[in-house]
């Protein structure tokens, strides 16, 4: 555009030295159309403005863009990170209450069994308490042979025969 607007403007007072004039029906210098010349001038300052105005705009769109980007990218790498976490939270989370059932369940196993023998010595001992009544003879009887027996294994316990029953 500076060339152009120099030449323009120069070349009305500029004069080519010439030894001879031309012969092809030229006569003097060349001093461009300058009625044309302001218009085209006009025109290429026209496309140089848009071309100026596009490029800021660009530039601007392209740095806001940019921004919003990095925006973006904190956000979802934030975000990303937040949410690894909850899940490594959650997966312990998830194990510790897996051991604990685990835990538990054994422990429960445990206590039934311990009740399950609870419940057949309770049945033993209750037939022992309520079986059946003998009559009163027969536990009599019974129990003289118990000391009977005990009193033999007394004077076999004394050879010496120091006890009264064993004389």
């Amino acid at each position: 555009m500076v060339i152009i607007k120099s030449f323009y403007a120069g070349a009305a007072k500029v004069a080519l030295v010439q030894q001879e004039p031309p012969t092809a029906g030229f006569s003097g210098s060349y001093k461009g159309k300058q009625d044309a010349s302001t218009g085209v001038i006009a025109l290429l300052d026209t496309i140089a403005d848009d071309f100026d105005r596009t490029i800021r705009m660009t530039e601007a769109a392209e740095t806001s863009g940019s921004e919003a980007f990095a925006k973006a990218s904190l956000a979802a790498k934030m975000s990303l990170a937040s949410k690894t976490t909850k899940k490594q939270l959650v997966e312990q989370d998830v194990q510790t209450t897996k051991t604990s059932i685990e835990t538990k369940n054994n422990n429960l196993k445990t206590a039934q069994a311990l009740l399950e023998k609870a419940l057949e010595e309770l049945n033993v001992l209750k037939d022992q308490c309520t079986g059946k009544e003998e009559a009163e003879a027969e536990r009599k009887e019974k129990r003289e042979k118990e000391m009977q027996a005990l009193k033999k294994a007394l004077c076999m316990l004394d050879p010496n025969g120091t006890e009264e029953e064993c004389q």
